[in-house]
């Protein structure tokens, strides 16, 4: 549907990359971004629009990423509520703006859009707010700091042991989410595969006891669940 995803995962990761490592990354997410979209999306729709839809998510998501560490100082970690409550709503707001851009730009072009321009918008924007709002905060809390403690580790002595004990330390840290996952995911697929539309929303009762977990657990817990 004109290269619109239900849930887009390199936005996810790219606005990850950006508040950990800065706008300094904006160049190669420029670079992958118009690589996907000719060679996953097939969107050479001419050199301005190719190059006006990889550019938009890369200066709007760097802009965001920019304010967020530089203006707000929020903790990447996104341990506090504030913090958490500021990247929300920029998600929230620069997702918008990448989703009315990229669409603009494929109507002005003449892209065939199955859909309104309006709904094709609300699509896009749905798949990069979901990806971006679960991806993010799992490699803001949990991966990032714990590559840079493995980084570290490595570099003092001792270095295979203590990084087995920081692996460790992980995984029972979020081994109890990570298992109601393990369970629960097969579970759920089944039952939408197996039954009909009025049934399947039953199947969803199952993630109460994840979020349960999840959010007992803090940020760290609440974005592994």
């Amino acid at each position: 549907q004109g290269g619109i995803s239900l849930w887009y995962a390199p936005a996810g990761l790219s606005v990850a990359m950006l508040l950990r490592f800065g706008i300094g990354y904006a160049p190669i997410y420029f670079l992958v971004s118009m690589l996907d979209n000719y060679f996953v999306w097939h969107q050479y729709i001419g050199p301005a629009p190719f190059v006006g839809i990889a550019l938009v998510p890369v200066c709007v998501y760097s802009l965001c990423a920019w304010v967020l560490r530089g203006r707000l100082r929020i903790d990447l970690r996104l341990s506090e509520i504030r913090s958490a409550a500021a990247f929300v709503i920029a998600v929230a707001v620069a997702s918008a703006m990448v989703s009315l851009g990229h669409v603009g730009i494929l109507h002005a072009a003449g892209k065939a859009i199955p859909d309104s321009p309006w709904h094709a918008a609300l699509d896009f924007w749905n798949g990069d707010v979901v990806a971006i709002l679960s991806m993010a905060p799992f490699l803001l809390a949990i991966v990032f700091p714990w590559g840079s403690e493995f980084r570290r580790l490595l570099q003092g002595g001792r270095a295979l042991n203590r990084a087995v004990q920081a692996l460790l330390r992980l995984l029972q840290r979020e081994a109890v989410t990570l298992l109601w996952l393990a369970v629960l995911v097969p579970t759920v697929a089944y039952s939408i595969s197996k039954t009909n539309d009025a049934d399947r929303i039953f199947g969803y009762l199952c993630f109460t006891p994840v979020a349960f977990v999840a959010y007992s657990r803090g940020i760290k817990g609440a974005a592994t669940g």
